[in-house]
């Protein structure tokens, strides 16, 4: 079976194999500026349960200035080099 991610239907999904580096992104991660990213493997978002536990620091990053939001959209577009800007936003 051939490995891909994107969206259907606006709904993203990912059926590459998961690693250490992608769950931490996914699931713990300050860099990762989305309160639900996209799941790292099946269909739908999941929770960046590190913005759960530091929700001041999530809304001061949201606040924050539009460079890190860029930042992370370029670090998105490295990793996933077939996405839009605004399917990485999202």
């Amino acid at each position: 079976m051939k490995e891909r991610q994107g969206k259907l239907l606006g709904i993203p999904y990912d059926t590459r194999r998961p690693t250490a580096a992608r769950f931490t992104y996914t699931y713990w991660s300050a860099q990762n500026p989305r309160l639900f990213p996209p799941k790292m493997d099946g269909i739908g978002w999941g929770i960046n349960f590190y913005w759960v536990i530091h929700p001041l620091r999530w809304l001061k990053a949201r606040k924050g200035s539009v460079s890190v939001a860029a930042h992370h959209v370029d670090e998105d577009r490295r990793e996933h080099p077939s996405r839009t800007e605004h399917e990485t936003m999202v």
